[in-house]
C-alpha cells in the first residue's frame, strides 16, 4: 500500500536568520569592544613601562644608598646634601641628603626620632643621622630644587660608634687623653 504524503501548500511566514537591525547592532556591539580592550592594552603597556622605570629608580638608590653608607664616617656639616648625574640611558640625577636626627622622648625613651637643627646636632651623641637618597627622572643641572624624585629611600645610619664609659679606680670618668696618656687623676 502506498501512502500519499501531504504537503501543506500554506506559505509560512517565520524565515530563519537575522534582519538586518540585528547584524548591525552586534557589529556595533563588536567595535565599541574592541576599542575598549585596545585602549586598555594601551594603558597596560604605559603602567607597565612606568612600573619598570621605577623598579630601575629604586635598584638605582639602593645601589648608591649602600655605597654611600659604605664609605668611612666624615665630618660633615648638618643638613649636607650631595647630587650628581647618573650615567645610561637615560640620563637621570640624584640627590643625597644627610640630616642628624636625635631619638626624642626624655625619660621614658618613646624612640620618636625627630630632626635636628645644626645647633642641637652637636647634642647628637648617638652620632644618627638620616640618609635620604632620591632618583630624578631628569639630570640635577635641568631639574629644579622642586622637581618630584622618581624614587626616594631612607635609612638611619651611626657615623660614629658609640663607646661605653671607662672609669679609673677612683670611679671618675676617664677621657680619650688620659686613657691614651695612661695618666690616672
Amino acid at each position: 500500500m502506498i501512502q500519499s504524503v501531504r504537503f501543506s501548500t500554506s506559505v509560512r511566514n517565520s524565515r530563519t536568520g537575522f534582519s538586518l537591525l540585528e547584524v548591525m547592532l552586534a557589529t556595533a556591539l563588536l567595535a565599541a569592544s574592541a576599542m575598549v580592550l585596545s585602549s586598555l592594552l594601551g594603558l597596560g603597556a604605559k603602567f607597565g613601562s612606568r612600573a619598570e622605570q621605577l623598579t630601575e629608580a629604586i635598584s638605582q638608590a639602593q645601589s648608591l644608598m649602600d655605597e654611600f653608607v659604605a664609605l668611612p664616617p666624615r665630618d660633615a656639616e648638618p643638613n649636607e646634601e650631595v647630587s650628581g648625574e647618573l650615567a645610561g640611558p637615560p640620563p637621570r640625577g640624584y640627590r643625597i641628603r644627610v640630616t642628624p636626627v636625635s631619638l626624642g622622648g626624655g625619660a621614658n625613651r618613646s624612640g620618636s626620632i625627630a630632626s635636628v637643627d645644626g645647633a642641637a646636632a652637636d647634642e647628637n651623641r648617638a652620632g644618627l643621622v638620616r640618609v635620604t637618597v632620591e632618583i630624578l627622572a631628569t639630570p640635577v643641572a635641568a631639574s629644579g630644587e622642586g622637581t618630584t624624585p622618581l624614587c626616594r629611600i631612607s635609612r638611619l645610619v651611626r657615623q660614629r660608634r658609640l663607646t661605653s664609659p671607662r672609669f679609673d679606680s677612683t670611679g671618675a670618668a676617664m677621657t680619650d687623653s688620659d686613657s691614651m696618656s695612661g695618666a690616672l687623676p
